[in-house]
């Protein structure tokens, strides 16, 4: 396994999953103007995991 997907599996196991949890544990928790921040950092947990797991995928079919 080279060193990207290393990075990419790292973003896909600690790094999203610690956004979306931060952003939907904040976005119960604080006042209303504050929400915002949290939809934010809940959305970009997806996105993170939606593009590091499309490049792994990418690059493991790449060295089939």
């Amino acid at each position: 396994m080279g060193k990207l997907e290393y990075v990419y599996l790292l973003h896909i196991l600690f790094v999203a999953p610690l956004l979306i949890y931060s952003g939907y544990i904040g976005m119960n928790e604080c006042s209303e103007e504050k929400k915002i921040i949290f939809k934010f950092l809940l959305s970009l947990g997806v996105l993170v995991f939606v593009y590091h797991g499309h490049s792994y995928f990418k690059i493991r079919q790449l060295k089939k």
